[in-house]
């Protein structure tokens, strides 16, 4: 008495082979990338997320020009939006402002990974710190 058919044996052996492979994917994944796993996938969509933003602006230079943020309150979103500053550079300002709990003075930026004197000089007319 059989068990499984031919199809049912050629079927479990697909599946099998797809789960062994999922399996291998994970490890790998967890191997290669570690624990910064998660945070790729985060940048990732932000970086999507500002990219779809930027194109939906009818006239990006103007209301760049006129842009004023409270620098202590934007998320990635709204910061990627200085002049300068990028969706990577936008997540590095925002981990030093809890880290400081929040920017006393325009300066504080300097303390940004990223972030020198030219590219301060670009971005103080368009922030605020309240």
């Amino acid at each position: 008495m059989k068990l499984f058919t031919k199809q049912e044996k050629n079927i479990i052996g697909a599946l099998s082979i797809i789960f062994i492979l999922g399996l291998f994917g994970v490890f790998v994944k967890k191997q290669v990338l570690g624990k910064h796993s998660g945070e790729l996938k985060l940048v990732g969509v932000s970086e999507e997320i500002v990219n779809i933003y930027s194109n939906s602006m009818v006239n990006k230079d103007d209301e760049i020009q006129n842009l004023s943020i409270n620098i202590n309150e934007v998320g990635e979103i709204e910061m990627a939006y200085l002049p300068g500053i990028g969706p990577v550079l936008a997540k590095r300002i925002i981990q030093k402002r809890i880290e400081l709990d929040g920017f006393k003075t325009q300066d504080d930026l300097l303390k940004v990974s990223g972030i020198g004197p030219k590219v301060l000089s670009k971005i103080k007319p368009h922030i605020i710190l309240e």
